[in-house]
């Protein structure tokens, strides 16, 4: 878990790399409600896509806020470890950033 703003937020970046061929979600297992309310738009938008798959709008919002949470999470922890690797002197110097972009366009083709 990292802590973010004074929340502690618990990443599953991990999981998601070793299953990232197949979802990972368990809808088998209920065990906490939420509600929330939304636009018109997206909930017209939520009942069709489960129309359309045949699934219940509970499993469309439950993919919808995983795959949110899971970029989000991925992000935050990328950020947590920049700012970690700042702190402890473990950056490059932009000279040397500036130079290698520069090699690498000089090597691409056109």
């Amino acid at each position: 878990a990292l802590d973010f703003a004074g929340i502690s937020i618990t990443l599953y970046y991990d999981d998601i790399q070793k299953n990232k061929n197949r979802t990972v979600m368990n809808t088998s297992i209920k065990d906490a409600q939420m509600s929330f309310k939304t636009n018109k738009r997206i909930k017209e938008r939520v009942e069709a896509l489960a129309i359309a798959t045949r699934r219940s709008k509970t499993f469309v919002l439950e993919e919808a806020v995983t795959a949110y949470l899971n970029y989000n999470e991925w992000q935050i922890k990328g950020v947590m470890e920049g700012i970690e690797d700042a702190k402890a002197g473990r950056v490059t110097p932009i000279k040397d950033v500036i130079a290698e972009w520069e090699a690498e366009l000089e090597n691409c083709p056109d």
